[in-house]
C-alpha cells in the first residue's frame, strides 16, 4: 500500500502535478509548526533497524522522502 502526499502553497497548486491530482484535493491549513509536524513523521514512518525495507537506504530509516524544487521539470 502507497501513499502520496503533496503540500503545495498557494504560488504553486496551478503546476502540473498538483493540477492533475486536483480531483483529490484536501484543503487545509497547518495547526502545528514545521518542526512539530516533521517530528510527528519521524516518529510514524521510521522502520526498525534490522528490516529488509527499502527504507534501509535512506536518511534514518524513513520510509518516507520529501521532494521539493523551486523549479519545475528538474527531474525529480
Amino acid at each position: 500500500s502507497y501513499r502520496l502526499i503533496i503540500l503545495c502553497n498557494c504560488e504553486r497548486e496551478n503546476s502540473y502535478l498538483p493540477s492533475a491530482f486536483s480531483h483529490y484535493t484536501v484543503p487545509m491549513i497547518p495547526q502545528r509548526s514545521r518542526a512539530e509536524i516533521q517530528q510527528y513523521l519521524q516518529r510514524h514512518f521510521r522502520v526498525p533497524q534490522p528490516s529488509d525495507s527499502a527504507a534501509a537506504v535512506f536518511k534514518e530509516h524513513m520510509c518516507v522522502g520529501i521532494v521539493s524544487s523551486k523549479r519545475a521539470g528538474m527531474g525529480k
